[in-house]
């Protein structure tokens, strides 16, 4: 072996030790992730709907109005009404329902489920009947 590969071989150790020893000399960073508010909505209302048959299971005698109304998300209707199971839908489906009607994504879980039960009951987002103009 040649002078110059063995100092090769010595600087690039050299090189290596300096770099674990600045390694170990950094303080540990926290990076924050953060979702966009569409994302952010999908993981709430996904969360939220997906716990329906653990909260059915712990809890026989609640309905799933009480379900709705533990996460913030049970409406009453002006005009009186009955709530609706919404339980079975994808939320895929919901939101391009929602989409459809008002042309933009939702801007949380409470206004996405406010707007489908309302068009279910054959209302537009005021609560006026379709066709009533």
């Amino acid at each position: 072996m040649s002078r110059s590969n063995i100092e090769n071989i010595e600087d690039q150790r050299q090189s290596t030790k300096d770099f674990i020893l600045k390694l170990g000399n950094k303080k540990p960073t926290i990076e924050i992730v953060s979702e966009t508010g569409p994302e952010e909505f999908d993981l709430d209302l996904g969360t939220i709907l997906s716990e329906w048959p653990t909260f059915k299971k712990l809890n026989p005698s609640k309905t799933y109005d009480d379900f709705l109304e533990e996460h913030g998300l049970l409406l009453s209707l002006s005009n009186g009404g009955s709530v609706v199971d919404l339980s079975g839908s994808k939320l895929d489906d919901l939101k391009a329902t929602f989409r459809s009607l008002m042309g933009r994504e939702p801007k949380n879980a409470k206004e996405l489920i406010r707007i489908i039960k309302l068009d279910l009951k054959g209302m537009d987002a005021k609560g006026v009947p379709y066709g009533a103009f």
